[in-house]
């Protein structure tokens, strides 16, 4: 069977629609400038006035605030971007080789719990679904999974504490697959839509 196609494009990977990393660059900015500047207005001069002082600590505040906060926030995008890249071209280093047997696959997150999700691909078949993760999380605490052509899919709300908000203003929908008495929900962008191409792929075979 010939390669596999991708049930979404690779540039909805990286948007934000949940505002995540808009919120944390200026969260972690304002977070570095305050400390900052603060260090700057104790650590001064004994002879600076007060108001030099506080006027010389904001302006710390705002240029070391506003540097850490982007130039932080855009590293672990970039790094963040590697590891979608390398699972979107199905890089045998870090997933292992696709099953012949399925037509599409789905860079997503196997969702554990509201501070765990374990990244890896959803592939699509006439068999079902099966959910190969990153190998990083290949153990026995995060085996594959293997979902029949009769699961059920839905979009679902997951959990989310109340200071989890400050840095996720849009909580993005799971995926839910339900099957027999056995659940799993995946995270990834666009779920309305994943839920429809997935849809789409087990209802032609099953055609």
């Amino acid at each position: 069977m010939s390669t596999p196609t991708p049930v979404l494009p690779r540039t909805v990977y990286f948007e934000d629609p949940s505002g995540y990393w808009q919120r944390t660059r200026w969260l972690t900015g304002l977070f570095y400038g305050l400390v900052m500047g603060f260090f700057w207005s104790v650590s001064g001069a004994s002879t600076d006035s007060l108001v030099r002082r506080v006027l010389g600590g904001l302006l710390v505040t705002v240029l070391a605030g506003s540097f850490f906060g982007v130039t932080w926030t855009a590293c672990m995008r970039r790094s963040s971007r590697k590891l979608v890249n390398r699972l979107y071209d199905l890089d045998p280093s870090v997933v292992s080789p696709v099953p012949s047997s399925y037509a599409a696959y789905l860079p997503c997150s196997h969702y554990i719990s509201e501070r765990a999700a374990h990244g890896g691909v959803l592939y699509a078949g006439p068999s079902g679904l099966f959910f190969q993760p990153h190998k990083r999380y290949q153990s026995a605490t995060s085996p594959t999974i293997t979902i029949p052509p009769s699961v059920t899919l839905s979009l679902t709300t997951l959990p989310l504490k109340s200071w989890r908000r400050v840095f996720i203003p849009r909580p993005q929908p799971g995926i839910r697959a339900a099957w027999a008495k056995s659940e799993a929900i995946f995270i990834a962008p666009h779920p309305d839509t994943v839920i429809a191409g997935l849809r789409s792929v087990l209802a032609s075979h099953a055609a």
